[in-house]
């Protein structure tokens, strides 16, 4: 948590983002409690609300995207590797993506 806070504190803006861009890719992080920790900088003057705002949007908008394009692309594979530990799980997952087409 020290380090969340030594970032957010160190690089302001760029720090919220990179936090929710990275968070997402399942890095133990809250999410809701860097953004009331933003929002307290907000609420004390150490942060400017239109900035941080854009901070919080953008960097969940790249996460959730980048996280999209690695799943596309390289998301099969990862699973068939894994897959080789948990058959079960695997023919399950077929069953689902057959589900969904």
């Amino acid at each position: 948590m020290a380090t969340l806070v030594n970032l957010v504190t160190s690089y302001g803006y760029w720090g919220i983002f990179a936090c929710l861009a990275v968070g997402i890719f399942g890095i133990p992080m809250a999410d809701e409690v860097l953004l009331m920790g933003a929002g307290y900088l907000v609420s004390i003057g150490e942060l400017q609300a239109l900035p941080t705002g854009l901070a919080v949007i953008v960097g969940s908008f790249c996460g959730i995207s980048l996280n999209y394009v690695v799943g596309r692309t390289i998301g099969s594979k990862l699973l068939a590797l894994i897959g080789k530990f948990f058959p079960s799980r695997l023919s399950k997952l077929d069953y689902v993506v057959d589900w969904f087409r």
